[in-house]
């Protein structure tokens, strides 16, 4: 009797500490495109990922990415996370060119503003398309919003990715994500402490 009660005690003890840990997980959420889910690759090669295996064990990653999306058509949905990274705008720069910033930079800042007004802090990650001579504009795009909405920024996200592209020269390759995911770890780490949970939420949200 006094074994099987220090059975229950024990095993009731291991659930609360467990409960006790799951609730209060510090919760990072991704929202991306191709760039994040990642395209053609397997989610263990994807950036996101990686940085995942970074982290503490008291972080959770939620990744809300999905191919082919742009900032225009992302809707914000109310959640409890403490750090948002987005990536957006690639899309809506190839689709539109250039001429898409004005209103890219309102987009992207109501997206920023509505997690911000949630509690959460905002990793802003800069995205910019070939012609290279307007390649600048896009880049201060990102500065100014970061600068205006008071974010974390990382002004070039795929710096430095080289030649490590797919056949269709626009995906990163596993090691281009190694490279990604390096990139935003230089900002990241200053905003989380250092293993942690991996979720793909791309098919409960849009």
């Amino acid at each position: 009797m006094r074994t099987a009660f220090i059975f229950i005690f024990v095993m009731i003890t291991i659930i609360t500490i467990a409960l006790i840990w799951y609730f209060n997980r510090k919760k990072i959420l991704v929202i991306g495109d191709s760039l994040s889910c990642p395209f053609e690759l397997p989610k263990k090669d994807g950036w996101v990922y990686k940085i995942s295996k970074k982290l503490g064990w008291n972080w959770v990653v939620c990744n809300d990415s999905k191919n082919g999306r742009t900032a225009e058509e992302y809707e914000p949905k109310k959640g409890n996370y403490d750090i948002v990274i987005i990536e957006l705008g690639g899309n809506d720069m190839l689709n539109n060119g250039y001429k898409c910033l004005p209103k890219l930079k309102q987009k992207l800042t109501s997206i920023v503003r509505f997690y911000q007004e949630t509690g959460a802090r905002i990793l802003l990650l800069g995205i910019v398309v070939p012609p290279e001579k307007d390649m600048i504009k896009a880049e201060n795009m990102y500065k100014q919003i970061s600068i205006n909405e008071g974010t974390n920024l990382v002004p070039l996200f795929m710096n430095n990715i080289g030649s490590n592209f797919l056949e269709d020269k626009i995906h990163p390759t596993s090691t281009g994500h190694d490279i990604l995911a390096k990139n935003v770890w230089k900002e990241l780490r200053k905003m989380t402490t250092t293993n942690s949970s991996y979720i793909n939420c791309a098919n409960t949200r849009s």
